[in-house]
């Protein structure tokens, strides 16, 4: 109902705007980490076990977004040639690293979102060949075309990594599917795992 309190959660918010949304829901979340701002830098990621001892009976943390957080941290990094350097990866890498070893251990469970994007997925044998002009060179080059596959919007190697940071990778969406009964198509939304 309107005005629900909802105090088994701990809600990390890196993407920011969602208090705006929960409360047009109705919804009011008793527990926020950090409790001003949004989650935004590796102190707060390695702080989430404190604030579900301090909070008390935790059974979900929600980290929204994991795409937010892993810029947040690595926008600070960006040299002045807007390049990034090994070592800023293997920054964060670290902090990704240490952040799952701390909700491996937590009496809860984790539900971590993030933005998807679609990317080839040359694992998979290529579907076919197109040509690409080469401004540089002006010469038209023939590559491989691999087919699609919706990742999380990671930078780095990271996007392929999220399957050993969490027991369950799934993506969740609006698709039109049609009906077996009746044969009409409707919007639904659906689950798919990796």
């Amino acid at each position: 109902p309107f005005g629900t309190l909802i105090h088994d959660v701990l809600f990390c918010d890196a993407d920011g705007g969602s208090d705006a949304t929960l409360n047009s829901l109705g919804v009011v979340l008793a527990h926020k980490h950090p409790t001003e701002g949004r989650f935004a830098n590796f102190d707060q990621a390695e702080g989430i076990p404190n604030a579900v001892r301090e909070c008390g009976d935790i059974k979900v943390v929600v980290i929204d977004t994991l795409t937010r957080f892993h810029e947040s941290l690595l926008l600070p990094r960006l040299g002045t040639d807007l390049e990034y350097q090994q070592r800023d990866w293997g920054y964060v890498r670290n902090a990704f690293s240490r952040m799952e070893s701390n909700l491996l251990d937590l009496p809860c469970h984790v539900i971590a979102t993030a933005h998807v994007e679609d990317r080839e997925d040359k694992v998979l044998p290529a579907t076919g060949m197109t040509e690409v002009y080469d401004k540089r060179s002006g010469i038209t080059h023939k590559v491989k075309v691999y087919p699609s596959r919706m990742v999380p919007a990671l930078q780095g190697s990271f996007r392929n990594m999220i399957d050993s940071y969490f027991d369950v990778v799934a993506y969740y969406g609006a698709e039109l599917v049609k009906s077996s009964k009746t044969g009409q198509e409707r919007m639904a939304h659906v689950l798919h795992t990796r």
